[in-house]
């Protein structure tokens, strides 16, 4: 992308009115020709590598995606999958059809921290509203919620090894329904959504380290169109960091750069998982940044 796009859709954003009738539009040009991007080549290139490790998968915000169950069929693995949305789920039931063979759960149901109804919105495709005016709130639905924990309890589900969320700032919340159960995933992805309500206060990523009690180990996936990566996307798999570099990485994010996280439970031996793993650099990624215009 030129530095002149990157400068005008920086500018873009500082205009709310302007802002929000332009998310409108590309609203509604993907209600009309629905285009989600496949997943990540990194996440596909990290899930390879611990399919072996995989009997029970949990992906929350499906979409309509099959890429898990691309990469991994044939292995006897359950698959659970979740998507809120009507019209992706729909799609999402028709995509798997053509997998007679696996072990595939659908639920057409949000995952959050408690069991209610909600207003998804539909141009966010959250049940969180960001929003910056009226007009964007137009698109929403009535949908429900449910927590993982009672999911888990109903189906007499004995062991999850990987869970993924992706649903747009609400990882959080999904991730503290799961209660206890979470600390026996030996791998959880989740997108680091920093910022959502949270009684008193918001949801920073310190929040999300938490609620593995120290029990876990976390890795910033080096994902190919993250712009801090880029002198080192091709080599590494994984950037590993802790609770010292939170406010780094949350400078990052206030620049609109987002992170999907691994996190390990530190309990399960990865020496024989072919990871390549670096450490977090701040003045690395500074450089990055400044570089690509996103700080000045």
């Amino acid at each position: 992308m030129s530095i002149l796009l990157l400068k005008l859709k920086k500018k873009i954003r500082n205009i709310p009115f302007i802002y929000g009738l332009f998310k409108g539009a590309k609203f509604l040009k993907n209600q009309l020709f629905i285009n989600h991007p496949k997943m990540l080549i990194s996440e596909r290139k990290i899930f390879r590598k611990i399919v072996p490790y995989l009997s029970t998968i949990f992906d929350v915000g499906a979409r309509y995606d099959t890429d898990y169950i691309d990469i991994s069929q044939g292995r006897s693995i359950n698959y659970h999958l979740f998507e809120i949305n009507p019209k992706f789920f729909k799609l999402l039931r028709k995509n798997i059809s053509k997998f007679k063979k696996e072990k595939i759960f659908l639920n057409n149901f949000g995952v959050g921290n408690e069991e209610k109804e909600v207003s998804y919105y539909l141009n966010s495709e959250s049940v969180l509203n960001n929003f910056s005016n009226k007009f964007e709130s137009l698109f929403t639905k009535k949908l429900i919620i449910k927590t993982l924990k009672k999911y888990i309890s109903e189906n007499s589900i004995s062991q999850v090894d990987f869970l993924k969320t992706d649903i747009e700032g609400f990882d959080y919340f999904a991730l503290l329904g799961l209660g206890d159960h979470l600390l026996n995933i030996n791998f959880v992805q989740f997108e680091l959504g920093i910022g959502a309500p949270l009684k008193n206060k918001f949801v920073k990523g310190e929040d999300y380290l938490a609620l593995f009690e120290e029990k876990f180990s976390f890795y910033l996936i080096c994902d190919e169109l993250n712009p801090i990566f880029n002198t080192i996307k091709d080599k590494v798999d994984l950037i590993s960091f802790g609770k010292e570099d939170i406010k780094h990485i949350t400078k990052i994010q206030s620049t609109g750069i987002g992170f999907n996280v691994l996190a390990i439970k530190n309990d399960f031996n990865i020496s024989n998982i072919d990871f390549s793993i670096d450490k977090y650099n701040a003045d690395l990624y500074d450089r990055e940044l400044i570089n690509n215009i996103y700080l000045v």
